[in-house]
């Protein structure tokens, strides 16, 4: 049997996993800030071979989020963008 709260709407634009949990980003991501870029990013290799080359960063930032029982929290999110790619990889690290 399917579990309709994971197996519905996985729209990979808007809703996006953090382990075992499915969550969408709810307005704008504020205060973003660079962490690595180029090769201090440890997974550099793995990004280029799924997403194809591009000048890599990993970045972090403040947004609500909307997690799969509905309540919307406050998180700092962190993900890796490369140019012409967009945001891949987006994470909740921690809950505000």
């Amino acid at each position: 049997m399917q579990n309709s709260k994971i197996e519905k709407n996985r729209d990979p634009i808007t809703n996006h996993s953090c382990g075992w949990r499915y969550f969408k980003i709810r307005g704008a991501i504020r205060e973003v800030e660079t962490i690595a870029t180029g090769h201090g990013i440890k997974i550099l290799n793995r990004l280029n071979k799924i997403y194809g080359k591009a000048s890599w960063r990993k970045l972090k930032g403040i947004c609500h989020v909307e997690l799969e029982d509905g309540s919307v929290l406050e998180a700092e999110v962190h993900w890796y963008e490369g140019h012409g790619i967009g945001k891949k990889e987006i994470k909740i690290k921690k809950y505000l």
